[in-house]
């Protein structure tokens, strides 16, 4: 039971707590961009490259429950459109931190 707690915990930190805390990081670093608060800007990019850093680490442990699955007779993995929505966001996440540090 622990495990599977420990699991979520994890899961739930990585693919919804640090994507949305660097979009909001990506917002304040625009909006300091728009308003020429370049030192704030500067500092926020700072906490994009970090959370940069973890951001696919969601994809990893889930690749790995994938293959550990599919190897036995536990489960079946098929793509859904849930895929789509998370690659967009990657790809729009990725973009925003690019444009703000053009």
């Amino acid at each position: 039971m622990i495990l599977s707690e420990t699991f979520a915990l994890v899961m739930l930190t990585f693919t919804l707590l640090l994507p949305l805390a660097k979009l909001g990081a990506t917002a304040a670093a625009y909006e300091a961009l728009r308003r020429a608060r370049t030192e704030a800007a500067r500092r926020r990019l700072g906490w994009i490259e970090r959370l940069g850093k973890w951001s696919m680490l969601d994809v990893f442990v889930i690749a790995v429950v994938v293959v550990v699955a599919k190897s036995g007779w536990q489960a079946d993995a098929v793509v859904e459109p849930g895929l789509w929505a998370f690659a967009g966001f990657a790809l729009l996440s990725s973009a925003l931190a690019f444009r703000g540090k053009a």
